[in-house]
């Protein structure tokens, strides 16, 4: 199945947590400097990408889910 989820860009990413904090699911948490989303809390709601000031969160389509 495919579908259209946040994605983060790890090179981009300095783990400053504003996204963590926007997040309403609680669904990122700052691993080793970068941001990680858990996708079972993710409701893909945008919060997160409109609070990272570096852009470093963007939405992909067609990401294959098992």
């Amino acid at each position: 199945m495919k579908t259209r989820r946040y994605a983060i860009n790890t090179a981009a990413c300095r783990g400053c947590g504003a996204c963590a904090k926007a997040c309403p699911r609680k669904a990122i948490k700052i691993d080793m400097g970068n941001a990680q989303i858990n996708y079972d809390l993710c409701d893909t709601c945008g919060s997160c990408a409109a609070a990272c000031k570096l852009r470093a969160i963007s939405l992909k389509h067609g990401i294959w889910l098992n």
